[in-house]
């Protein structure tokens, strides 16, 4: 498979704009017309957001600066997630908008979002502690 072509199954059952996806390329569009939307999801204190959000951009500047040598746009989409279950508005719902997904969807992929991440920091805290043989039950 060349690289940056969309792999899709040619199956007679997609819709007709999907099975043309199939025959595009990102290169085919010249660099002036390509957007590239880096995601990244990040922990944040619940009342200090905005310092996150910077150390974000400052993560990623320099990749930020060569993609855009590469092609002309660049939209890095910090979505933020406070480490006590708080979604922030203009930090965890106004990026995945600026993705263009529905709006009415948003709050509820946001929330999936944090119970993915819940789930996952309980299994990084209750792996070490059943090593050694302690309850998880105990614990909290």
């Amino acid at each position: 498979m060349q690289r940056g072509w969309v792999a899709l199954n040619n199956s007679t059952s997609l819709p007709a704009f999907v099975q043309s996806l199939a025959q595009w390329s990102s290169s085919q569009l010249p660099p002036n017309q390509q957007h590239i939307h880096p995601v990244e999801v990040r922990h944040c204190e619940d009342t200090r957001p905005r310092s996150q959000l910077e150390a974000a951009h400052h993560q990623h500047s320099v990749l930020c600066q060569n993609l855009r040598q590469a092609a002309a746009n660049v939209s890095l989409h910090t979505i933020l997630v406070g480490v006590g279950g708080t979604l922030n508005s203009p930090y965890s719902l106004a990026p995945l908008k600026g993705l263009g997904l529905d709006p009415q969807k948003v709050t509820k992929l946001a929330v999936k979002l944090l119970a993915h991440s819940v789930q996952y920091a309980y299994k990084l805290v209750s792996s070490p502690l059943l090593l050694h043989g302690v309850s998880c039950a105990s614990v909290v």
